[in-house]
């Protein structure tokens, strides 16, 4: 039993105290049940390899259980203050991006879009939902609820939103457009990638989920979750979750609603203060990733040219100086000098290297600003055609929810460098959106391919420093969901 405990620990971060001890063995018995498995051991080697019975008994360890409007003051706080701050903040043009962590069957992700129509400023959300566990996550797709779920709304609330349909509640097709959701394991290493779209969010709501994670465990999603908010974003954690103030880089905001968070400029540790919160939009964050930025390429594939966020030896001449002032500002995160240089430098578009070009969209979609991003990948194709630059056009292009032509943009970058393992992921990931099960498998199966003939610990370009190892095991989470896909 322990050993079983020891691999869900591994493979989820979920930990379990000793008060239950007898949960876990009553779930580990009903999965041995279910699967006509009397020897434990035979149970650890069916959980490494079949995600369906792992899915189950997550589901049972974990509390699934919510509801619409739960904690209304939490809610309350994002009407008054945190959707006012973030529409201040934010171009009218820029989408607004909510990312609800561990959504469990979807209750609070379609709360959030109700309360941004009723502000008039839904058709600037995206809203994305991801949860460990898969049954979970196809339940909020169906939208489908108990009158149980919407014990805390007015009858009002419920008919506005809700098509009653024998004993149970059909959430309003309106409201899914705004909606999307994403299997997703928060204590995977391989966070960045697999979550895809989940930089340069605005909120990320992660409400009572920390509570199942070790004190390592915590530090590491925290950092995950700091790391994927705008500059002007904001994280909002559970009452009941560990403080994370003290363990990563941070601005603790008190409210009447309970604690928030802001990841900080500085590397100083984190303060705490009160409202007001007027000046809080002069702060900045350090985020390597954004809309599926973590498929983003970390180096060139161009023999001539040195990778963007590399070392490399000073260059010597006028564009290369550009070049190399570039690749300094951006490895200290530094995204608005990236963005200045860069400008300046395209005054005379055909002075700007490919590298330059490549850290200029980086460093946009790095600060959430995606449409200006999508501009200059296009003006830079006008001048050069590398293979990251269409792939970073992929990748924006899936961000903006247009999947038929993020996959000729992947294709593209393909034709250029078929060794690019992160643009056959990114071509899965459109195929996928577009129903191309057949393309999708493909693609994976050659990522696959590929990332089998590196060292398990080889770093792979465009992941986020993510070892070869790591991504095959994304390769094939994704794969299996696919197999699950196109059997269902």
């Amino acid at each position: 039993m322990e050993q079983i405990a020891q691999l869900l620990r591994d493979r989820t971060g979920l930990v379990f105290p000793d008060a239950r001890v007898r949960d876990v063995e009553a779930t580990i018995t009903r999965a041995m049940g279910q699967r006509g498995i009397s020897d434990p051991n035979r149970l650890v080697e069916v959980l490494s390899t079949d995600d369906m019975i792992l899915d189950t008994m997550i589901a049972e360890l974990t509390i699934g259980e919510t509801y619409f409007d739960r904690d209304p003051a939490q809610f309350e706080f994002l009407r008054s203050v945190v959707i006012p701050d973030i529409l201040n903040a934010r171009p009218a043009e820029e989408p607004v991006r909510i990312w609800s962590a561990g959504c469990a069957s979807g209750e609070e992700p379609y709360t959030i879009a109700m309360l941004l129509v009723d502000m008039g400023v839904a058709a600037r959300a995206r809203i994305l939902g991801t949860d460990i566990s898969q049954q979970r996550i196809e339940r909020a797709r169906r939208g489908v609820y108990t009158r149980w779920s919407l014990r805390s709304m007015s009858d009002t609330d419920r008919d506005r939103w809700f098509k009653r349909r024998g004993n149970t509640y059909e959430i309003d097709p309106g409201l899914r457009r705004y909606t999307e959701f994403r299997y997703l394991n928060l204590a995977s290493e391989a966070l960045p990638v697999s979550l895809g779209g989940a930089g340069g969010m605005d909120l990320i709501m992660c409400r009572n989920v920390m509570i199942y994670f070790g004190q390592d465990t915590v530090r590491a999603v925290a950092e995950r979750l700091m790391s994927s908010l705008s500059p002007d974003g904001w994280l909002i954690l559970g009452a009941s979750d560990p403080s994370i103030g003290e363990l990563v880089d941070c601005e603790v905001i008190m409210t009447d609603a309970g604690v928030a968070y802001r990841r900080t400029r500085s590397p100083a540790s984190s303060s705490e203060r009160s409202l007001p919160l007027a000046d809080i939009r002069s702060m900045s964050i350090d985020i390597d990733v954004t809309f599926e930025l973590t498929t983003l390429p970390s180096d060139l594939v161009v023999d001539e040219l040195p990778p963007v966020v590399q070392q490399t030896p000073e260059p010597v001449g006028a564009v290369r100086s550009v070049e190399a002032e570039v690749r300094d500002a951006y490895e200290l995160r530094d995204y608005d000098a990236v963005r200045a240089i860069a400008a300046d430098a395209a005054r005379n578009e055909e002075s700007v290297s490919p590298a330059t070009w490549v850290a200029w969209v980086r460093a946009l979609a790095n600060q959430g600003h995606a449409r200006e991003a999508l501009a200059i990948t296009e003006r830079a194709h006008r001048r050069v055609s590398v293979a990251e630059l269409h792939y970073l056009h992929a990748v924006l292009l899936l961000e903006s929810d247009d999947a038929h032509a993020a996959a000729d943009a992947a294709r593209r970058a393909l034709y250029l460098d078929r060794q690019l393992v992160m643009a056959h992921v990114t071509a899965a990931e459109a195929e996928r959106r577009i129903s191309d099960v057949h393309a999708s498998t493909r693609s994976l199966r050659t990522a696959a391919r590929l990332l089998q003939a590196l060292a398990p610990n080889h770093p792979v370009p465009g992941s986020d420093g993510l070892s070869a190892q790591q991504v095959l095991d994304l390769v094939a989470t994704r794969q299996r969901l696919l197999d699950t896909v196109s059997t269902s």
